[in-house]
């Protein structure tokens, strides 16, 4: 499942609503208090039909994004992984194109490698090494991890090692909240350190 290629002109078209947009639906919901399932209908109206929605849209069942919204790693992370999803990750290159006076170049910070999705959350040597060693130590099968459980919801989930007590969705969305902690991201005790936090916290 590949990413956005980053040098392709977003395309927002099925955005557009399968209907006119009333301009008055927030006073009719509020105005009739309407029960939440009717609600849920309400809006879905106007929602893109699931058929017209683009390739890279994240596609997962009903269960396994309710996983993954009632996860209980911190709310960062439900952050940092809902936008790698849905194509929104801000990586270097993403920045250098919407900020150029701010990120002046769209290189990573450890490699001479344009910061692409793939590059971010993957491919950079440096986090390949944290992928490994992460996976190494807490999954029963590391060698599995690919970046399509990163990229996607719908694959299997990765068995964890039960001494840890924790999901596979705690390993990944706590690997990459590191991330975000830049320079820090080489110290692979720092990782680990965010992983064995999650790990004492109350259930």
């Amino acid at each position: 499942m590949p990413l956005l290629d980053p040098t392709a002109e977003e395309d927002v078209s099925f955005l557009t609503p399968s209907k006119p947009m009333a301009r008055n639906i927030s006073k009719d919901v509020f105005q009739y208090n309407l029960p939440t399932q009717q609600l849920h209908r309400h809006r879905a109206q106007f929602l893109p039909h699931f058929n017209h929605l683009p390739d890279w849209y994240p596609r997962a069942s009903k269960a396994k994004w309710k996983t993954f919204w009632n996860s209980s790693f911190p709310h960062r992370a439900h952050t940092i992984w809902w936008r790698i999803l849905h194509q929104k990750l801000s990586c270097k290159q993403r920045l250098h194109q919407l900020i150029p006076h701010v990120f002046t170049t769209p290189t990573c910070v450890f490699r001479d490698s344009i910061d692409i999705p793939e590059h971010f959350v993957w491919a950079c040597p440096i986090k390949q090494s944290v992928w490994r060693s992460i996976a190494s130590r807490y999954l029963v099968s590391p060698r599995e991890l690919t970046i399509d459980h990163i990229i996607s919801l719908s694959l299997p989930d990765l068995s964890v090692h039960p001494e840890f007590k924790l999901t596979f969705f705690d390993i990944i969305a706590t690997t990459l909240i590191c991330y975000e902690f830049g320079p820090l991201i080489d110290n692979l005790s720092f990782t680990k350190r965010c992983i064995s936090q999650n790990n004492s916290s109350p259930a």
